[in-house]
Parts: structure tokens; sequence; C-alpha cells
């Protein structure tokens, strides 16, 4: 009687498990020029694909156009494999439907941490623009180090050779580094608006010794516009 139920509940797992092959995309946002202005870009073509194998070979999926508030709406389905890790989707954004110019490009997440389907976590974008970000000590934790090293290595940096900076010396609470310029572009904001906000790691070290690691978070982020200065604060990441 066991066996009988072991094997009807294992085929009812395969069954259930032949519907989460499909992979469902939806979501609806806003495009602007900018956050001062707000005018809406009506005509703009967004373009979604998908892959099936780590980006080599991309797969039309959807497009949609923004109507003269600024809107689109998103709501396609393709198939993949089960629980495929290899398979994700991009959407990308062209001024118009002969990709005159290309604006931009943003992913997806899980809606409200499940993983039912695939959504837009923005409500609002604008077009790429830069901005200042300062490293700032928020809090150190007690620990007393002699050098940080600061990796940008979640951030688009205008300037690729700022992406590790390294600084030697006392480092202490409050501490500021050197400005670094940053692409706050369609993906960062989608990015920011959902993630975790950490743009930076940072490790600090006495005698080159690595002693605490944490984390350069940028708090304000959702309505950059063209030249703001923004802070990126770092919190020492407890460690067992």
């Amino acid at each position: 009687m066991k066996t009988k139920t072991f094997l009807l509940l294992f085929a009812i797992g395969i069954l259930t498990a032949c519907d989460l092959d499909n992979d469902r995309i939806k979501g609806h946002a806003v495009i602007v020029d900018n956050f001062k202005d707000k005018n809406p870009l009506e005509g703009v073509s967004i373009e979604l694909k998908y892959t099936t194998d780590e980006g080599y070979n991309y797969n039309f999926l959807q497009s949609v156009t923004t109507d003269k508030n600024g809107y689109f709406k998103i709501d396609a389905e393709y198939k993949t494999d089960f629980m495929c890790i290899d398979c994700w989707t991009v959407a990308e954004v062209y001024s118009d439907l002969e990709h005159t110019d290309t604006l931009g490009n943003f992913g997806f997440q899980f809606a409200n941490n499940t993983y039912s389907y695939k959504t837009i976590h923005l409500d609002t974008f604008s077009l790429s623009h830069k901005i200042w970000i300062i490293p700032r000590i928020i809090n150190l934790e007690g620990f007393q180090p002699d050098q940080i090293s600061i990796d940008f290595y979640n951030c688009d940096l205008v300037d690729k050779s700022k992406k590790e900076i390294i600084y030697s010396g006392e480092v202490k609470v409050n501490q500021t580094f050197t400005p670094v310029e940053l692409e706050m572009n369609m993906n960062t904001q989608h990015w920011l608006s959902y993630g975790t906000r950490e743009l930076a790691r940072g490790s600090l070290k006495k005698d080159a010794k690595e002693i605490a690691f944490g984390y350069f978070k940028l708090e304000k982020s959702k309505r950059t516009v063209e030249g703001d200065t923004l802070y990126l604060d770092f919190n020492v990441e407890k460690t067992k």
C-alpha cells in the first residue's frame, strides 16, 4: 500500500513538474526622458528576448511600444527546460521600431519572492544618465584597519580604470573617498529598485591581511538626474 501511495505521489510530482517548464513574464512601466522634466517618451520600442544557453543565442519573444503617456505592458510566456539555470530574459529598449538608437536594456525578477512568474520591479524608467557617487564609511564595528580596497563590482563606471580603489592609511567612521562617476542606465535603475543596492565591496585590512569586509550601499537612487551626487555608505558585514 505504501509503495502504491509513493508511486502515485511520484507520478503527480512528475506531471506537476511538466507544467513548470514554462516561464511567464509580465509587468508594466513608464519611460520618461528624465526625472526632472518627466516628459513621457512615445513610440519607444521594447523588445523581449530570451536565452536557454547562457546568452550564446537569444530568441525573440515579444515587442511592445510605449503610448503617448510613455506606458507599456509586457505579458508573455515561453518554454524552457525544467528548472533551467541557463535561461533568462532581457528587454532591449530602442528609440523606435526601426531601432534608430539603442536606449538601454533591463532584466526581470520574480514577483513577491515567489517563483510563479517574473516581472518588472519599477514603475518608471528614465533615459540613461551619469551621476557621481562618494564612498563613505558609516560603521566599522570596532575594527581598526590600515587599508581598505573598494571593488565596484556591481555597477557600470564611466571610467573603468576606477573599478578598484585601494586606500592605505587610517580608515575611520565618516571618512569619504574619491568620487567616481556612475552610469545610471535602465538596468541599474531597475536593479536598484528591488536589489540589495550594494554596488561595491569593501575589504578592510590590517598588516596586509583582511580582517573584515562589507558593502557600499546606495540609499537614494530611484529618481536621479544627470550630475547628481550621492553617498555610497559602507557597513561591516559581520562574520562568524
